[in-house]
């Protein structure tokens, strides 16, 4: 500091620079400063910010598979049907012998779709499968009786599949249709009616085998960012009073 300059001379010598700034240049600041505030709200009113449940969920046909496990000490006599060929409901699939005493079963299937006969890797066990065709889905989930009370009927669901990763599939859409009136061992059933079919929102047509699993976000409130900006600025303001 220079010889004979105190510091209140300092002081004095600001107070008359910001005196002396011109008005226009004032308002212009606090203008801009107003406009970025009101810009900041206006966005934060339209962008938003949906608050959701997560749950685990299984996708399955509306029709379950018919499948046909032999008993031990039965075989299978006159399967003619190939793999992939279509069946008929009530259609005859086979004959089972008991192998002691010859006694036999006719087997028909009670759905129609593609017939399948599997067997494991040891060639111990042989079965029978009919899975549908022609079709529809359902979602299905579990709800802890801690957030039943957040879910309604029509509530928008996005379902995330284990078997087809989201970025790169995207997910599929569904909306909350049946919740069971009462709890199993902690949990609420609910059935998701999936809008597009196996349809993803990345135009992915997925092929379902007898059942999916995966993810599921049940949106249950649509909010933008400054609703819950302010909420919890409410919020914290209650709690300290």
């Amino acid at each position: 500091m220079s010889a004979g300059i105190t510091l209140e001379d300092e002081e004095d010598a600001v107070i008359e620079i910001i005196e002396e700034m011109p008005p226009f240049i004032i308002r212009y600041g606090l203008g801009i400063l107003l406009l970025i505030v009101i810009s900041i709200f206006v966005l934060t009113s339209y962008i938003q910010y949906p608050e959701v449940v997560e749950v685990q969920i299984k996708v399955m046909t509306q029709v379950p598979p018919f499948k046909f496990v032999l008993p031990e000490g039965y075989h299978l006599q006159d399967l003619s049907i190939k793999n992939d060929s279509d069946v008929l409901e009530g259609q005859s699939i086979c004959k089972i012998t008991e192998i002691y005493s010859s006694e036999e079963r006719i087997i028909t299937t009670p759905i129609t779709g593609k017939f399948y006969y599997l067997t494991e890797f040891n060639g111990n066990q042989e079965s029978l499968l009919v899975y549908p065709i022609n079709t529809s889905y359902i979602a299905r989930a579990a709800i802890p009786e801690r957030l039943i009370s957040d879910i309604e009927l029509g509530q928008n669901v996005a379902i995330e599949l284990t078997s087809y990763p989201y970025r790169e599939f995207g997910h599929v859409k569904g909306e909350l249709e049946a919740i069971a009136p009462i709890a199993v061992e902690g949990f609420y059933m609910v059935d998701i009616h999936l809008s597009s079919g196996l349809s993803t929102t990345l135009d992915y047509k997925i092929e379902i085998p007898s059942e999916l699993k995966g993810k599921a976000e049940i949106t249950i409130e649509e909010r933008s960012v400054l609703e819950k900006l302010l909420s919890g600025f409410f919020r914290s303001f209650e709690v300290e009073v």
